[in-house]
């Protein structure tokens, strides 16, 4: 008798054993079909100022820097790449831009934005006009730690970055540069807000002088009028190292 309960057990457990990778292979299927359905299900916050996830800014097109542009630096079709000297990081310092660079530490002691800048050129292009280059970068306005104590306990923060990604034109006749891009703030559940702008440079000349100051301004194409896109224009001032 008690080999009999003992055989039948074994065949249960035998059973239950080989019909294991069966289960296995139904819920592999049944979690493939079911997780997307319900991950797309649940809804991102309502946001018509902001971008899907996979495009943290807008992209570079030929009307946005037409329209804001073509009066100091006309657009081009870009042809080769080339090597520049304007390709070296240029520092600089600036003020304003109340709005995105404005905004004081929420931490203590809620020191002031620093005022240092720094201009990073990607790729300099001949075009088919002579003397006129298509060109890219990014514009960083970098922030320190900022040092503080909770009690007896120091602890520190470094607030966000803030950086441009820009494209657009230098004439090397003129010294003008004007480019057009946008930075970009996530905001969670692949969201994000951007801030499109206008670079606009002056006496940018690609010299053997040691160093040369560049001055311009970065502006918001957009009206100011309870717009989260926008931000009050800055003046900038670049050391322009050869």
């Amino acid at each position: 008798m008690f080999m009999k309960k003992h055989l039948s057990s074994a065949t249960t457990s035998l059973k239950m054993w080989y019909s294991l990778p069966k289960l296995l292979t139904f819920f592999f299927v049944f979690a493939a079909f079911s997780f997307p359905s319900i991950s797309s299900s649940y809804p991102p916050p309502s946001n018509h100022f902001s971008y899907p996830v996979s495009s943290p800014s807008p992209p570079y097109d030929q009307s946005s820097y037409s329209d804001h542009c073509d009066s100091i630096v006309r657009w081009s079709k870009p042809r080769t790449y080339v090597a520049s000297q304007i390709l070296n990081r240029h520092t600089g310092y600036y003020t304003g831009g109340s709005g995105i660079l404005g905004q004081k530490s929420s931490f203590p002691p809620f020191h002031e934005p620093e005022d240092s800048i720094q201009f990073n050129f990607w790729s300099v292009q001949k075009t088919y006009v002579p003397g006129l280059f298509m060109i890219e970068g990014s514009l960083l306005f970098p922030r320190s730690s900022v040092s503080y104590y909770v009690g007896n306990v120091s602890k520190s923060h470094r607030p966000s970055s803030v950086s441009f990604k820009l494209s657009g034109f230098w004439s090397e006749s003129s010294g003008k540069i004007c480019m057009v891009g946008s930075s970009s703030n996530y905001l969670g559940h692949g969201r994000w807000l951007y801030y499109p702008a206008v670079l606009k440079l002056y006496n940018v000349m690609n010299s053997t002088n040691v160093t040369s100051l560049i001055s311009g301004t970065l502006e918001s194409p957009m009206k100011p009028n309870r717009n989260p896109h926008y931000f009050e224009p800055v003046s900038i001032l670049i050391i322009w190292r050869q």
